[in-house]
């Protein structure tokens, strides 16, 4: 659903001909792609000396992207892990910092003819800026604009690894949004049912698992539809506030619930997941995970505008009992 990406500053310094090949790529970058650069700022500061020399018409576009790009938190600079030095003729530096910060999670090196065999021997996911428009990369990540997901194909790990793993990772906040979690409950009044509580589980333990972030921000939204609830609206918040606390202790994490009002069933319907840098919708919702401990059919989609949802939901009341902490 979001890929990292390496970009080699010299195929920002292109001939007038094949400006339109970048243009066409840096939107694909704007849908789901991060853009990895090393901490000394040496891989983005090059981009940038590279696209002031760009003529007027095509520089104001490419400005806009690295807006947009910072804008939505996709730009990630990393420490140093590799010292390894280009063994090829070019023998560039800019091709020796990129090599210090490959790794098996880079899911794209885009670079220029010249310097291609500068990364083979480290790296499978290299691809000529030329090649990009037919490249198996490119079908991939169009591919991962909606994916269906079919019943008990995926065990819980495989699911974590391919899907929610990439999203969390370089994330700084996350929200989790489920209507049904406020008022879907078993037999007994007041309690969440263990679909819920599996699911659940393990979204917040593929977080903690895959997070780089010391410092994560982790919000859940759900709703306790007053119609339903209101013989047992004060036990089912009582039990589903334990069980946040007992994710909590188990993961060693802090998390935020708030519990809105939805009498007139204006919470938004569809389930989804919103970080800093991208959003996702999941169509079955928190209940994913099957008694046998893989993952039931759903679809999940990229979502363009996720403050158009959020929005509706800021909206609505709190209706108390909310489970909110400082994160320091």
């Amino acid at each position: 659903m979001i890929f990292t990406t390496i970009h080699h500053p010299l195929i920002y310094k292109l001939e007038e001909n094949n400006y339109s090949i970048l243009l066409m790529i840096i939107n694909e970058c704007l849908e789901n792609m991060l853009l990895i650069c090393d901490n000394e700022r040496k891989i983005i500061n090059t981009i940038t000396e590279y696209t002031l020399l760009w003529p007027q018409k095509h520089r104001k576009r490419i400005q806009e992207f690295f807006k947009k790009m910072k804008k939505k938190n996709r730009i990630i600079y990393i420490d140093k892990i590799n010292n390894i030095n280009s063994e090829m003729d070019c023998k560039t530096e800019l091709c020796d910092n990129i090599l210090s910060i490959i790794s098996d999670d880079i899911d794209l090196i885009l670079c220029g003819s010249s310097c291609v065999n500068c990364f083979d021997k480290y790296s499978r996911n290299i691809v000529n800026i030329d090649e990009y428009s037919v490249s198996g990369f490119l079908i991939k990540r169009r591919r991962s604009n909606s994916v269906i997901i079919e019943a008990n194909k995926y065990s819980v790990e495989q699911f974590s690894r391919e899907y929610l793993y990439p999203i969390f990772k370089y994330a700084k906040s996350i929200k989790i949004i489920d209507r049904v979690l406020g008022y879907h409950i078993d037999n007994h009044p007041g309690e969440l049912s263990e679909n819920y509580r599996r699911g659940l589980e393990l979204i917040i333990k593929s977080i903690v698992e895959s997070s780089l972030k010391k410092e994560l921000l982790i919000d859940i939204y759900t709703t306790l539809c007053l119609s339903v609830n209101i013989l047992h609206i004060d036990e089912t918040r009582e039990n589903i506030v334990a069980f946040i606390c007992y994710l909590e202790k188990k993961f060693s994490t802090k998390i935020n619930l708030f519990f809105k009002g939805d009498l007139d069933s204006k919470f938004v319907h569809d389930r989804f997941i919103v970080t800093n840098q991208i959003s996702i919708q999941i169509g079955r919702g928190i209940d994913i995970v099957s008694e046998n401990g893989m993952i039931r059919d759903t679809v999940i989609s990229l979502v363009n505008n996720p403050g158009n949802f959020m929005f509706n939901i800021n909206t609505l009341p709190d209706i108390g009992g909310n489970k909110k902490q400082d994160v320091s």
